[in-house]
Order: structure tokens, then sequence, then C-alpha cells
């Protein structure tokens, strides 16, 4: 089999590490952009990564050279840590010839999220009740998909009860109750009286019901919060 090189354009801005079973101790690759840290996607490490930091541009590009022939029938792209940074379409080319490419032997479009992970489209939280948790529900910041549904949330967070962010398509927020009296009236070991200052001020002075950072748009109703800070608050995404 002929020595291969292949080159993946990368149409959008995007964070990726090339996931692969071959060994990659000799390979070298460049790119059209920060071509200085593109060793970070074949390290075989998903923490670190490589990304154009740019907007979107079609024809920014990866070259890979395996330096002897390989073979291999897939080629796996995981996103990095950053949510909204995937893989929106790409082509693949082989060739032993840098000066003629050719055509590409696959294209295609990605989808948002690793493997293995929870947290592509519609994760849906139903019919819980938070006692006593500092946190209530989530939208992951490291791979949160699109949307995400809460119904039936109620409890007493003790810091924030719902946080959404990074999330693409409609959610829907539906028929949450938050009030320090959950716990209080939980009748758990430790739960706090009904006259119990300390904890009813705490929410009182920095508990959040719900959390928006950015997302396409949601849809919110049957909302009640009681003895919070803030009901919803609007915030830049997490950096």
């Amino acid at each position: 089999m002929k020595k291969i090189y292949f080159i993946v354009l990368l149409l959008i801005t995007v964070t990726v590490n090339v996931s692969a079973s071959i060994d990659r101790t000799n390979w070298s690759i460049t790119a059209s952009l920060h071509a200085e840290n593109a060793s970070l996607m074949i390290d075989g490490n998903l923490n670190t990564f490589w990304t154009t930091e740019a907007m979107m541009t079609a024809g920014q590009w990866v070259e890979i050279d395996m330096k002897e022939q390989q073979t291999f029938n897939q080629i796996v792209i995981e996103q990095g840590p950053k949510g909204g940074d995937y893989i929106r379409g790409y082509a693949v080319y082989v060739t032993n010839n840098r000066s003629d490419w050719g055509n590409p032997v696959v294209t295609g479009t990605g989808t948002q999220g690793r493997t293995g992970f929870n947290g592509n489209d519609f994760p849906t939280v139903k019919n819980v009740t938070f006692v006593n948790s500092y946190w209530g529900a989530a939208s992951s910041r490291d791979n949160p998909g699109g949307a995400p549904n809460a119904f039936g949330i109620y409890g007493s967070p003790l810091k924030t009860g719902i946080e959404i962010d990074r999330i693409g398509e409609v959610g829907r927020i539906e028929g949450v109750d938050f009030s320090p009296e959950y716990w209080i009236g939980s009748g758990l070991p430790g739960s706090p009286s009904a006259n119990n200052t300390s904890y009813k001020n705490r929410i009182y002075e920095s508990g959040t019901a719900i959390l928006m950072r950015r997302n396409d748009w949601t849809l919110s109703g049957d909302v009640n919060v009681e003895g919070y800070n803030t009901s919803f608050h609007a915030y830049r995404a997490w950096l």
C-alpha cells in the first residue's frame, strides 16, 4: 500500500483531537491556522486540543503525514472541551503525491458531543426533588448538546436550581417549584426547622433559581420561585 496523507477541511471554528489505534509516534502534522499547536490533535489526550481560534471559513485544513503505509477504515475526530466547537462539515483527502490531492474519499457533517459521553440532543430531567443540594440540574459545560428539557423540578437547591449553557435548538423548562420549605418539610435527618433563619437567609442572599447562559432559545412556563435572591438570571456563557 502507498504512503498516505490525509487532509481534513474544517468549515467552522473547531476544537479537535484525533483518536486512533494506529501508532502515531513518528507522524507529523500541520494546519492552515495555529500550526504550532497542531500536534495536540494526535497526542492521544482529550484534555489537550487544537483550535482554529477563528470564525467560520470554508477551506480551513489539517494535514497529517503518516510517514509509512497504513491501513484503516475509520477516522475519529473528537471535539474538545468547548461544547460549541465541533466540525459542522468535513472532506477527507488521501494521496501519496502532495501536488495532486484528487477528489475527497469521504465528505460529511459532524455532530456535537464526545464519543461515549452523554450530552447530545434532548437530555431530560423529569420529576426530581432536590433537597439540600448545592446545585440542582445543569447542562454540561463540556458537552451540552441541544434542546434540554426540565419538567417537574422541585426542591431547595442552595446555590443554583437549574443552569443552562451552550445549548442549541429549543429547550423547555416547565413545572418548576423552588422554595426553602422543601427541605424544612422533608422530615429528613438534619433538616432545618421552620424558624431556622440562617438557612433561609443563605438562600435569600445568594440563591438563584434559574441561571440562563448562552443558548438558542428556551421555552419556560409554570415556574414558581419563593425565598431566592434571584428567580431568573440571564448571564454570559461560562468561559
